[in-house]
């Protein structure tokens, strides 16, 4: 663990670190609790190699969603370009009935306050990859540009889509407007997948790992679908709670097209995603 640590803790009067067993390793990045010498702990993620304003991000995006919704989410206690601190909000197991209808009156709840526009602030970051938040008053142009085409153009540089495949997501980034509905944006968490919904010490549904941005809510629904995990209560609570368009999933692989070009980015030639991504534009190329 890098000796910066040390050093804030020593120069913000937080205790100092006496445990650190609870510690894992995933992508380079190193997290888990810090036990203190006041009986405290605080959960750290650290990874010496992250891009400089990462984990600035990140606590933007954390602070954004607690502004906005009263979902839970960790209280960030510093970000710097290397390490995040926050608040240690503890875990348990996930057997509270009510759970996955908290999260989703949560997140149907930030889903409601519409935005001014499509972007955000600033980039942010999914898992490790840049994302580009450009503002833009288009939903469609924006989702074409920064979500498909320009991870698209990533993967054809790497080597990891051919030339087919790309024509194809650009013939889908331009029929956009007849493929989706017109929709206002509002504060998406970014990466909603079951893994970012976490069942803190006393059962609460807490939001974490953000890549905020101004979107269509239609994609944050998308991503729960995109790899399994929620119960049938939660989409059931999140449609009584909202105004989403009961046809949402028709549409959901052309939204997880952007997630599945960020994990195809992260795994490579002959991953699973290749072939995910293939078979959507396979059938939207008839369209």
């Amino acid at each position: 663990m890098s000796p910066e640590i040390y050093q804030w803790f020593a120069d913000h009067n937080h205790g100092e670190i006496v445990s650190t067993d609870d510690i894992s390793t995933n992508r380079g990045c190193t997290y888990g609790r810090l036990e203190l010498s006041t009986g405290e702990s605080i959960f750290m993620k650290h990874n010496p190699k992250a891009p400089d304003d990462m984990y600035q991000a990140e606590a933007e995006g954390l602070q954004a969603l607690d502004a906005i919704s009263d979902v839970r989410v960790p209280k960030v206690l510093h970000a710097c370009p290397n390490f995040i601190l926050l608040e240690d909000i503890g875990d348990s197991r996930l057997d509270n009935d009510t759970f996955f209808k908290r999260a989703a009156q949560g997140v149907a709840r930030l889903h409601a306050a519409e935005q001014e526009c499509f972007g955000w602030h600033r980039d942010s970051f999914c898992g490790p990859t840049l994302q580009i938040n450009t503002r833009s008053d288009n939903g469609f142009d924006f989702f074409a540009e920064h979500r498909i085409l320009h991870l698209a153009a990533i993967a054809f540089n790497e080597g990891y889509l051919n030339r087919k495949i790309i024509h194809q997501l650009e013939h889908i980034a331009a029929k956009l407007p007849s493929l989706v509905p017109d929709q206002p944006p509002v504060l998406l968490h970014g990466d909603l997948w079951t893994g970012n919904v976490h069942c803190a010490a006393n059962g609460d549904p807490v939001l974490i790992d953000p890549a905020c941005y101004w979107g269509w809510a239609e994609t944050d629904l998308a991503m729960t679908k995109l790899f399994g995990g929620y119960q049938d209560d939660f989409y059931e609570t999140y449609l009584e709670c909202s105004n989403i368009d009961k046809d949402w999933e028709e549409r959901m692989s052309i939204y997880n097209l952007y997630h599945l070009l960020n994990h195809l980015l992260l795994s490579g030639v002959g991953s699973t995603y290749e072939l995910q991504i293939d078979n959507i534009c396979r059938y939207y190329a008839r369209k």
